[in-house]
Protein backbone atom coordinates (compact mmCIF):
# COMPACT_ATOMS: atom_id res chain seq x y z
CA UNK A 1 0.00 0.00 0.00
CA UNK A 2 1.00 3.64 -1.03
CA UNK A 3 0.19 6.45 0.44
CA UNK A 4 0.58 9.92 0.14
CA UNK A 5 -0.23 12.13 3.36
CA UNK A 6 -0.29 15.90 2.26
CA UNK A 7 0.23 19.17 4.60
CA UNK A 8 0.80 22.60 4.29
CA UNK A 9 4.03 22.87 5.96
CA UNK A 10 5.45 21.52 8.97
CA UNK A 11 5.86 23.64 11.63
CA UNK A 12 5.83 23.05 15.65
CA UNK A 13 2.67 21.66 16.67
CA UNK A 14 -0.10 19.39 17.73
CA UNK A 15 -0.86 18.46 13.80
CA UNK A 16 2.05 18.01 13.06
CA UNK A 17 2.81 15.72 16.19
CA UNK A 18 0.24 14.06 15.42
CA UNK A 19 1.20 13.46 11.40
CA UNK A 20 4.67 12.14 12.62
CA UNK A 21 3.26 10.00 15.28
CA UNK A 22 0.62 8.38 13.00
CA UNK A 23 3.15 7.81 10.25
CA UNK A 24 5.96 6.27 12.39
CA UNK A 25 3.86 4.03 13.68
CA UNK A 26 1.91 3.15 10.19
CA UNK A 27 5.76 2.42 8.33
CA UNK A 28 6.66 -0.29 10.96
CA UNK A 29 3.97 -2.16 8.55
CA UNK A 30 6.59 -3.33 6.05
CA UNK A 31 3.48 -3.67 3.27
CA UNK A 32 3.50 0.36 3.54
CA UNK A 33 5.16 2.96 1.91
CA UNK A 34 5.09 6.30 2.70
CA UNK A 35 5.61 9.89 1.56
CA UNK A 36 4.90 13.00 2.91
CA UNK A 37 4.57 16.24 0.80
CA UNK A 38 4.43 19.45 1.92
CA UNK A 39 4.30 23.06 0.59
CA UNK A 40 7.50 24.53 2.09
CA UNK A 41 10.46 22.55 4.22
CA UNK A 42 11.92 24.31 6.79
CA UNK A 43 14.43 22.40 8.29
CA UNK A 44 14.03 23.13 11.49
CA UNK A 45 15.34 21.17 14.38
CA UNK A 46 11.51 19.15 14.87
CA UNK A 47 11.95 18.28 11.25
CA UNK A 48 15.69 17.33 11.40
CA UNK A 49 14.80 15.02 14.51
CA UNK A 50 11.81 13.28 12.39
CA UNK A 51 14.39 12.72 9.56
CA UNK A 52 16.91 11.49 11.19
CA UNK A 53 14.88 8.86 13.00
CA UNK A 54 13.00 7.98 9.52
CA UNK A 55 14.93 7.58 6.97
CA UNK A 56 12.37 5.18 5.45
CA UNK A 57 9.46 7.80 5.19
CA UNK A 58 10.03 10.09 2.18
CA UNK A 59 9.67 13.81 2.39
CA UNK A 60 8.86 15.98 -0.75
CA UNK A 61 7.70 19.63 -1.65
CA UNK A 62 5.21 20.31 -3.41
CA UNK A 63 5.95 22.36 -6.49
CA UNK A 64 5.80 26.42 -5.16
CA UNK A 65 7.35 29.21 -6.99
CA UNK A 66 7.24 32.50 -4.89
CA UNK A 67 6.09 35.06 -7.58
CA UNK A 68 7.27 38.60 -6.25
CA UNK A 69 4.78 41.39 -6.63
CA UNK A 70 7.89 44.34 -6.97
CA UNK A 71 7.65 46.58 -9.91
CA UNK A 72 11.05 45.64 -11.64
CA UNK A 73 8.93 41.89 -11.77
CA UNK A 74 7.31 42.93 -15.63
CA UNK A 75 4.09 41.32 -15.69
CA UNK A 76 5.07 39.08 -18.53
CA UNK A 77 7.50 37.94 -15.92
CA UNK A 78 4.94 36.96 -13.82
CA UNK A 79 2.37 35.55 -15.98
CA UNK A 80 5.14 33.36 -16.63
CA UNK A 81 6.27 32.05 -13.25
CA UNK A 82 2.06 30.83 -12.58
CA UNK A 83 2.76 29.51 -16.23
CA UNK A 84 5.23 27.33 -14.99
CA UNK A 85 3.54 26.63 -11.09
CA UNK A 86 0.60 25.22 -12.84
CA UNK A 87 2.52 23.08 -15.45
CA UNK A 88 4.49 21.78 -12.71
CA UNK A 89 1.19 21.70 -9.86
CA UNK A 90 -0.68 19.47 -13.09
CA UNK A 91 2.28 17.11 -13.41
CA UNK A 92 2.49 16.44 -9.45
CA UNK A 93 -1.33 15.81 -9.10
CA UNK A 94 -1.00 13.15 -12.04
CA UNK A 95 1.65 11.80 -10.81
CA UNK A 96 0.35 11.76 -7.24
CA UNK A 97 -3.39 10.11 -8.55
CA UNK A 98 -1.80 7.56 -10.40
CA UNK A 99 1.61 6.26 -8.27
CA UNK A 100 -0.63 6.47 -4.28
CA UNK A 101 -3.33 4.34 -3.70
CA UNK A 102 -4.42 6.46 -1.34
CA UNK A 103 -3.92 10.33 -0.74
CA UNK A 104 -4.53 12.20 3.11
CA UNK A 105 -5.33 15.78 3.26
CA UNK A 106 -3.97 15.41 6.42
CA UNK A 107 -5.50 19.04 7.92
CA UNK A 108 -9.50 20.13 7.23
CA UNK A 109 -9.31 19.86 3.30
CA UNK A 110 -6.28 22.15 2.90
CA UNK A 111 -5.49 20.84 -0.96
CA UNK A 112 -9.66 20.11 -2.05
CA UNK A 113 -9.27 23.59 -4.63
CA UNK A 114 -6.28 21.26 -6.33
CA UNK A 115 -7.28 17.79 -5.92
CA UNK A 116 -10.30 18.61 -7.48
CA UNK A 117 -8.98 20.79 -10.20
CA UNK A 118 -6.46 18.17 -11.35
CA UNK A 119 -9.71 15.06 -10.23
CA UNK A 120 -9.01 14.05 -14.34
CA UNK A 121 -6.33 12.10 -12.75
CA UNK A 122 -7.92 10.60 -10.06
CA UNK A 123 -7.10 6.75 -9.61
CA UNK A 124 -6.32 7.06 -5.83
CA UNK A 125 -9.20 7.30 -3.05
CA UNK A 126 -8.55 10.56 -1.23
CA UNK A 127 -9.43 11.52 2.33
CA UNK A 128 -9.57 14.22 4.48
CA UNK A 129 -9.00 14.57 8.30
CA UNK A 130 -10.91 17.51 10.43
CA UNK A 131 -8.89 18.56 12.90
CA UNK A 132 -10.77 21.83 13.82
CA UNK A 133 -14.26 21.69 15.54
CA UNK A 134 -17.11 20.96 13.43
CA UNK A 135 -19.02 24.24 14.06
CA UNK A 136 -15.49 26.20 13.17
CA UNK A 137 -14.97 24.23 10.29
CA UNK A 138 -18.79 24.68 8.96
CA UNK A 139 -19.12 28.40 9.51
CA UNK A 140 -15.86 28.70 7.96
CA UNK A 141 -16.52 26.85 4.42
CA UNK A 142 -19.97 28.05 4.56
CA UNK A 143 -22.53 25.29 4.18
CA UNK A 144 -22.32 25.14 0.43
CA UNK A 145 -18.76 24.75 0.05
CA UNK A 146 -18.93 22.89 2.57
CA UNK A 147 -21.02 20.15 1.37
CA UNK A 148 -19.21 20.07 -1.34
CA UNK A 149 -16.16 19.45 0.25
CA UNK A 150 -17.11 16.27 2.42
CA UNK A 151 -18.74 15.25 -0.98
CA UNK A 152 -15.48 15.05 -2.61
CA UNK A 153 -13.55 12.94 -0.38
CA UNK A 154 -13.80 8.91 -0.45
CA UNK A 155 -13.52 9.19 3.12
CA UNK A 156 -13.65 11.32 5.88
CA UNK A 157 -12.16 10.83 9.36
CA UNK A 158 -13.55 12.70 12.28
CA UNK A 159 -11.29 13.86 15.85
CA UNK A 160 -14.30 13.33 17.68
CA UNK A 161 -17.87 11.46 18.51
CA UNK A 162 -19.08 15.00 18.75
CA UNK A 163 -18.29 15.91 15.66
CA UNK A 164 -18.99 13.02 13.80
CA UNK A 165 -22.10 13.21 15.32
CA UNK A 166 -23.05 16.85 14.38
CA UNK A 167 -21.95 16.14 10.91
CA UNK A 168 -24.14 13.28 9.69
CA UNK A 169 -27.35 15.32 11.75
CA UNK A 170 -26.71 17.69 9.71
CA UNK A 171 -25.41 15.93 5.80
CA UNK A 172 -26.63 12.61 6.79
CA UNK A 173 -25.70 11.86 3.27
CA UNK A 174 -21.86 11.33 4.44
CA UNK A 175 -22.57 9.00 7.12
CA UNK A 176 -21.07 5.69 5.24
CA UNK A 177 -18.20 7.62 4.32
CA UNK A 178 -17.65 9.25 8.08
CA UNK A 179 -15.49 7.50 10.85
CA UNK A 180 -13.87 8.50 13.91
CA UNK A 181 -10.09 7.89 14.88
CA UNK A 182 -9.14 9.64 17.72
CA UNK A 183 -5.76 11.66 18.05
CA UNK A 184 -3.10 9.29 19.23
CA UNK A 185 -0.22 9.04 21.87
CA UNK A 186 3.10 6.61 22.01
CA UNK A 187 2.97 5.96 25.99
CA UNK A 188 6.91 4.66 25.79
CA UNK A 189 7.87 7.60 23.70
CA UNK A 190 5.90 10.22 26.56
CA UNK A 191 7.87 8.05 29.38
CA UNK A 192 11.26 8.30 27.22
CA UNK A 193 10.58 12.05 26.54
CA UNK A 194 10.52 12.54 30.50
CA UNK A 195 13.74 10.95 31.19
CA UNK A 196 15.60 13.35 28.87
CA UNK A 197 15.59 15.93 30.95
CA UNK A 198 17.23 18.17 28.27
CA UNK A 199 16.48 21.81 30.60
CA UNK A 200 19.43 24.09 30.35
CA UNK A 201 17.37 26.92 32.59
CA UNK A 202 16.40 26.90 36.18
CA UNK A 203 12.55 26.71 36.33
CA UNK A 204 10.45 28.69 39.71
CA UNK A 205 9.69 26.34 42.51
CA UNK A 206 6.00 26.77 42.32
CA UNK A 207 4.92 27.01 38.97
CA UNK A 208 1.74 26.56 36.38
CA UNK A 209 2.04 25.57 32.93
CA UNK A 210 0.91 26.33 29.79
CA UNK A 211 2.06 23.95 26.40
CA UNK A 212 0.92 25.99 23.11
CA UNK A 213 1.03 27.81 20.03
CA UNK A 214 1.12 31.71 20.88
CA UNK A 215 -1.87 32.73 19.09
CA UNK A 216 -5.12 34.54 18.68
CA UNK A 217 -6.98 30.76 18.97
CA UNK A 218 -5.51 29.62 21.76
CA UNK A 219 -6.02 32.49 23.58
CA UNK A 220 -3.38 33.42 26.12
CA UNK A 221 -4.85 36.67 27.02
CA UNK A 222 -7.22 35.22 29.21
CA UNK A 223 -5.16 32.99 30.68
CA UNK A 224 -3.15 36.20 31.41
CA UNK A 225 -5.50 38.52 32.62
CA UNK A 226 -6.94 35.36 35.06
CA UNK A 227 -3.45 34.78 35.82
CA UNK A 228 -3.39 38.74 37.05
CA UNK A 229 -6.29 38.09 39.12
CA UNK A 230 -5.22 35.80 41.30
CA UNK A 231 -1.62 36.54 41.48
CA UNK A 232 -2.00 38.65 44.91
CA UNK A 233 -3.58 35.47 46.54
CA UNK A 234 -0.88 33.27 45.53
CA UNK A 235 2.21 35.70 45.76
CA UNK A 236 4.61 32.88 45.48
CA UNK A 237 3.08 31.72 42.10
CA UNK A 238 4.42 31.83 38.41
CA UNK A 239 3.07 30.75 35.08
CA UNK A 240 5.87 29.68 32.85
CA UNK A 241 4.37 29.85 28.58
CA UNK A 242 5.99 27.36 26.52
CA UNK A 243 5.83 27.67 22.52
CA UNK A 244 5.86 30.50 20.28
CA UNK A 245 3.79 32.07 17.42
CA UNK A 246 2.38 35.32 16.08
CA UNK A 247 1.04 36.71 19.27
CA UNK A 248 4.27 36.53 21.57
CA UNK A 249 5.09 40.37 21.28
CA UNK A 250 1.37 41.07 22.00
CA UNK A 251 1.29 39.17 25.03
CA UNK A 252 4.72 40.11 26.39
CA UNK A 253 3.56 43.84 25.78
CA UNK A 254 0.44 42.83 28.01
CA UNK A 255 2.84 41.06 30.49
CA UNK A 256 4.43 44.46 30.55
CA UNK A 257 1.59 46.36 30.85
CA UNK A 258 0.70 44.17 33.78
CA UNK A 259 3.47 44.53 36.15
CA UNK A 260 3.88 41.17 35.56
CA UNK A 261 7.14 40.12 34.09
CA UNK A 262 8.53 38.61 37.23
CA UNK A 263 5.73 36.37 37.38
CA UNK A 264 4.96 34.81 33.51
CA UNK A 265 8.14 33.39 31.86
CA UNK A 266 8.32 32.90 28.09
CA UNK A 267 10.50 29.84 27.09
CA UNK A 268 9.84 29.54 23.33
CA UNK A 269 9.40 26.09 21.36
CA UNK A 270 11.08 23.20 22.99
CA UNK A 271 11.47 20.32 21.12
CA UNK A 272 10.69 18.27 24.69
CA UNK A 273 8.44 20.38 27.22
CA UNK A 274 6.77 17.35 29.30
CA UNK A 275 9.68 17.64 32.14
CA UNK A 276 8.50 21.37 32.39
CA UNK A 277 4.72 20.28 32.22
CA UNK A 278 5.23 17.02 34.84
CA UNK A 279 7.15 20.00 37.53
CA UNK A 280 3.90 22.19 37.31
CA UNK A 281 0.79 22.12 39.88
CA UNK A 282 -1.23 22.08 37.12
CA UNK A 283 -1.41 22.71 32.88
CA UNK A 284 -3.61 24.87 31.76
CA UNK A 285 -5.49 25.13 27.58
CA UNK A 286 -7.12 28.57 27.03
CA UNK A 287 -7.98 28.03 23.33
CA UNK A 288 -10.98 29.48 21.83
CA UNK A 289 -11.52 26.17 19.63
CA UNK A 290 -9.76 22.71 19.67
CA UNK A 291 -10.76 20.03 17.24
CA UNK A 292 -8.39 18.05 19.76
CA UNK A 293 -5.61 18.57 22.08
CA UNK A 294 -2.58 16.54 22.66
CA UNK A 295 -1.40 18.45 25.48
CA UNK A 296 -4.23 17.10 27.43
CA UNK A 297 -3.53 13.80 26.32
CA UNK A 298 0.31 14.47 27.20
CA UNK A 299 -0.62 15.68 31.05
CA UNK A 300 -3.27 12.67 31.72
CA UNK A 301 -0.25 10.24 30.35
CA UNK A 302 1.88 12.26 33.07
CA UNK A 303 -1.31 12.52 35.90
CA UNK A 304 -0.90 16.27 35.46
CA UNK A 305 -4.12 18.06 36.73
CA UNK A 306 -5.94 19.94 34.36
CA UNK A 307 -7.60 23.05 33.67
CA UNK A 308 -8.88 23.03 30.24
CA UNK A 309 -11.65 25.78 27.87
CA UNK A 310 -14.66 23.80 27.32
CA UNK A 311 -14.21 24.98 23.69
CA UNK A 312 -15.50 22.89 20.72
CA UNK A 313 -15.09 19.59 20.03
CA UNK A 314 -12.14 17.85 21.47
CA UNK A 315 -11.25 18.70 25.42
CA UNK A 316 -14.61 17.88 26.89
CA UNK A 317 -14.58 14.79 25.74
CA UNK A 318 -10.78 13.86 26.37
CA UNK A 319 -11.76 14.93 29.95
CA UNK A 320 -15.50 13.19 29.78
CA UNK A 321 -17.28 16.74 31.02
CA UNK A 322 -14.91 17.31 33.64
CA UNK A 323 -14.57 14.45 35.47
CA UNK A 324 -10.88 14.11 34.41
CA UNK A 325 -9.89 18.19 35.00
CA UNK A 326 -11.49 21.29 35.45
CA UNK A 327 -13.73 23.32 32.84
CA UNK A 328 -14.23 26.85 32.40
CA UNK A 329 -16.36 28.81 29.54
CA UNK A 330 -13.44 29.84 26.54
CA UNK A 331 -12.33 33.65 26.85
CA UNK A 332 -14.15 33.75 30.63
CA UNK A 333 -11.64 35.41 32.68
CA UNK A 334 -13.64 35.00 35.73
CA UNK A 335 -14.60 31.51 35.33
CA UNK A 336 -11.05 30.84 34.25
CA UNK A 337 -10.04 32.98 37.47
CA UNK A 338 -12.04 30.74 40.21
CA UNK A 339 -10.92 27.49 38.32
CA UNK A 340 -7.73 28.21 39.21
CA UNK A 341 -8.05 28.84 42.61
CA UNK A 342 -10.38 26.04 43.07
CA UNK A 343 -7.23 23.97 41.52
CA UNK A 344 -4.23 25.90 43.89
CA UNK A 345 -7.19 25.39 46.71
CA UNK A 346 -7.74 21.68 46.19
CA UNK A 347 -5.13 19.43 44.83
CA UNK A 348 -5.70 16.55 46.04
CA UNK A 349 -9.02 16.67 44.43
CA UNK A 350 -7.11 17.35 41.58
CA UNK A 351 -4.59 14.93 41.69
CA UNK A 352 -7.78 12.27 42.00
CA UNK A 353 -8.92 13.81 38.54
CA UNK A 354 -5.94 13.12 36.65
CA UNK A 355 -5.54 9.73 38.45
CA UNK A 356 -8.86 8.82 36.60
CA UNK A 357 -7.92 10.35 33.51
CA UNK A 358 -4.72 8.38 33.34
CA UNK A 359 -6.53 5.26 33.47
CA UNK A 360 -8.74 6.22 30.49
CA UNK A 361 -6.29 6.52 27.90
CA UNK A 362 -6.58 2.93 26.31
CA UNK A 363 -9.02 5.03 23.70
CA UNK A 364 -6.00 6.83 22.76
CA UNK A 365 -3.46 4.03 22.37
CA UNK A 366 -1.27 4.86 19.11
CA UNK A 367 -1.22 0.96 18.32
CA UNK A 368 -4.77 0.61 18.54
CA UNK A 369 -6.06 3.80 16.51
CA UNK A 370 -2.70 2.95 14.05
CA UNK A 371 -4.35 -0.40 13.49
CA UNK A 372 -7.72 0.85 12.88
CA UNK A 373 -6.49 3.47 10.51
CA UNK A 374 -4.51 1.14 8.32
CA UNK A 375 -7.69 -1.16 8.17
CA UNK A 376 -9.87 1.79 7.27
CA UNK A 377 -7.56 2.94 4.34
CA UNK A 378 -7.19 -1.48 3.68
CA UNK A 379 -11.33 -1.71 3.36
CA UNK A 380 -11.51 1.58 1.36
CA UNK A 381 -8.50 0.74 -1.32
CA UNK A 382 -10.50 -2.92 -2.02
CA UNK A 383 -14.08 -1.47 -1.47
Amino acid sequence: MKILFIIQNIVVGGVENQLFRTVEFLSINKEIEITIATNKIEHNDFLLSFISNNQNIKLIQIPLIDIPQKKLITFFSRRYKKFIRKIKLNKFYRIAYNTYDVIIDYKNADFFSHLKKYKKYKKAKVITMMHGSYSFLNSFFGESRFKDILNFYDGIICLTYKFKKQLIENYPMFKDKTFIIYNSIDFNQIKNNLIKNEMNFNLPETFISCISRLDSDKDQVTLINAFYRIEKIFPELKLVLVGDGETRQNLELLVDKLNLKSKIIFLGSLLNPLPIMKKSLFTILSSKSEGFSLVLLEALCLEVPIISADCPDGPGEVLKEGEFGLLFNPGDVEDLKLKMIKALENPQIMKEKARLGFQSLYRFDINQNTEYLYKLLFDLINK
